[in-house]
């Protein structure tokens, strides 16, 4: 290894000055002790102190997996690395090719101002709230700004599936910081309800007037029509629910 470190520096060879050698990449299967390790990294820092080098080991393998939700759980058998929570998006995008709703692996097709408007808001803004009814698209939407993000600015995109599993644990594994990440998620409220066999009672979308007079303790104004559907829903199943209680705890007392 060290003959490889030597040859990396051989201008004569490589044709490559010292000084425009930024990393050192050494791969193998071997195991390496400290002393060698430090070895290796003194002989890069004599040819230039500003190099960098970098191994990759058999040693290493376990370490790197771990930034890379999925791979290891895929290839290497009795290895889970996540919670059922995080994927990358080519593994999210997997999981949505099986069950009923469309896959979100369809074309993305039109919607060039919505694209335009999330991605401006995006580059000033740490967050983005999509909102709507079900099935309009909006899933499909994140997926399309995730890969534009990915394509174009060199973002990471990661995924919270719809799972009511803790997601701290996934988070402090696979979020580094240096690099930038492009995180989506929905359905959350919906798995959590059936996970513990729960009513759903409906969702409320976030939009910015509801945010808005929420933050001033304001009353909600009556042109947020959307807003004041998915409440009404929400009243009408909660009134269903409690008639069904009700209805159970009179059979329940008549056969007392």
């Amino acid at each position: 290894m060290k003959k490889d470190v030597e040859h990396c520096f051989n201008v004569s060879v490589t044709g490559i000055s010292k000084t425009d050698i930024s990393k050192v990449f050494l791969g193998f299967t071997e195991k390496i002790k400290p002393k060698e390790h430090k070895e290796l990294k003194d002989k890069v820092s004599k040819h230039n102190p500003n190099a960098q080098l970098i191994i990759y080991s058999i040693q290493e393998i376990p370490f790197r997996l771990v930034y890379y939700p999925g791979l290891a759980d895929k290839y290497i058998a009795g290895v889970k690395t996540t919670k059922g929570t995080f994927y990358t998006l080519p593994d999210f995008l997997k999981t949505t090719e099986k069950g009923l709703q469309p896959s979100l692996t369809n074309p993305f097709l039109g919607r060039e101002d919505e694209i335009k408007l999330a991605k401006s808001h995006l580059l000033s803004n740490d967050i983005l709230i999509i909102t709507g009814s079900q099935g309009v698209g909006k899933s499909k939407l994140a997926v399309q700004l995730a890969e534009i993000f990915e394509t174009e600015l060199a973002f990471e995109p990661r995924v919270i599936a719809s799972s009511p599993v803790p997601l701290w644990e996934d988070l402090n594994n696979f979020i580094l910081p240096d690099k930038k990440y492009f995180i989506f998620g929905s359905g959350g409220a919906k798995a959590l309800a059936d996970e513990y066999e729960i009513p759903f009672l409906g969702e409320v979308p976030l939009t910015e007037n509801l945010r808005e007079c929420s933050d001033n303790g304001q009353e909600l104004s009556a042109d947020n029509q959307i807003v004041l559907d998915s409440f009404h829903t929400i009243a009408q199943n909660l009134a269903r629910e409690i008639s069904v209680l009700n209805s159970e705890k009179a059979s329940a007392v008549n056969e007392g």
